[in-house]
């Protein structure tokens, strides 16, 4: 359902900004790679949307890496003045899904431009895209990029469940702002403490 929350009334009409979308999770682990991956197949796919696939986890690369990405430069040297956005650009066999690498593979750059820089670039791809999903990383652990998901449309936060304690939650949605637009809290890793026998009993077939 998550699909069908942000893109009411998408794709944009001519001369409007696309969406952007900040997928973060609440732990490391968590999977918010892998949901912000299989978001954007999604909207390129089954939604027919442009569609902007963004790794801003410089440290983690997991985007990255599960397309396997080239040396083209990325998030990082686009937003130091390195790189220009036509060149961080790497399509993909779908024409509507597109990619952008946190660094170049042959970089160890971290992010570190501002978050009025990062913002202007994530606003010049939601030009051209209908919308922009941006893998942020986990919010545990101190990262310059997650200044940027107080510039984004929208925000998706993964939980996982017995891992993160609610007022762990509270202090992230006041870290992005409490007027940030979240669409909902995804939550994973759920475990039963049902016995197996009992718990298929009084599960419906």
């Amino acid at each position: 359902h998550l699909a069908s929350n942000v893109l009411i009334g998408a794709p944009r009409n001519d001369g409007e900004a696309g969406l952007s979308v900040g997928v973060v999770s609440a732990n490391e682990g968590g999977g918010a790679s892998t949901l912000a991956t299989a978001f954007a197949i999604t909207c390129a796919e089954d939604c027919g949307l442009r569609t902007t696939l963004i790794d801003a986890d410089t440290r983690r690369r997991t985007v990255s890496s599960a397309f396997g990405l080239n040396g083209s430069p990325g998030l990082a040297e686009l937003t130091s003045g390195d790189a220009e956005h036509n060149q961080c650009i790497q399509q993909q066999s779908n024409p509507l899904l597109s990619l952008v690498s946190s660094s170049s593979e042959l970089s160890q750059r971290r992010l570190s431009a501002s978050p009025r820089m990062m913002s202007a670039a994530v606003d010049h791809f939601q030009a051209e895209q209908d919308i922009v999903i941006v893998d942020l990383p986990s919010a545990d652990r101190p990262d310059h990029a997650l200044h940027l998901a107080k510039h984004l449309d929208y925000l998706v936060l993964i939980v996982e469940s017995d891992k993160s304690e609610q007022q762990h939650i509270r202090h992230i949605l006041r870290q992005f702002g409490s007027d940030r637009p979240t669409i909902g809290v995804v939550l994973t890793k759920q475990k039963s403490y049902l016995p197996g026998l009992f718990q298929r009993a009084i599960t419906p077939s």
